[in-house]
């Protein structure tokens, strides 16, 4: 069974009294620990799930819920929501038009543009020049789950099975 399905976030398909799975709000705030402000959650189809902040307890219960082959990706908030932007009215993001690619970008732009992955029991971060070995071994011991570096071709692979 595909947990992670498009838009599985969003207010209007919460149920009420049902907590959403990992926890996660659309457009949560964290103020400790964060990983990534308005980042945009993805699955491995390259479909949106949602958007908001993470911290390192989202990144622990994400890490330690996924189920084996399920990934959780996240991108920057410009590449997954100001990039799509086709219309300002006004000066916040939800005064604003995106095009329909917003929601389902598809598996090579995220690939080419995610920043961490989540997957069972470990995180991993996209090798875009910043991190490297006292990155990810200070983020693994913050987080308490292992911290990996891949490029976007693994990405693409872990993706596509």
């Amino acid at each position: 069974m595909n947990r992670l399905t498009k838009g599985m976030y969003r207010p209007e398909v919460r149920v009420a009294g049902q907590q959403p799975l990992f926890s996660l709000r659309h457009g949560q705030l964290r103020h400790q620990g964060e990983f990534g402000h308005n980042a945009g959650w993805y699955n491995k189809q390259g479909e949106k799930l949602g958007y908001g902040d993470l911290n390192t307890g989202d990144l622990q219960r994400i890490a330690a819920e996924l189920e084996e082959g399920e990934l959780f990706i996240t991108m920057g908030e410009q590449d997954s929501f100001w990039k799509f932007v086709t219309e300002h009215r006004g000066y916040l993001g939800a005064h604003c038009l995106t095009s329909a690619s917003e929601h389902e970008p598809g598996q090579q732009y995220v690939a080419e543009k995610a920043v961490y992955v989540i997957g069972r029991g470990k995180v991993y971060v996209c090798d875009r020049g910043w991190a490297r070995g006292d990155h990810l071994a200070k983020y693994s011991a913050a987080v308490g789950v292992p911290f990996e570096l891949i490029t976007t071709a693994q990405l693409m692979e872990m993706m596509k099975k």
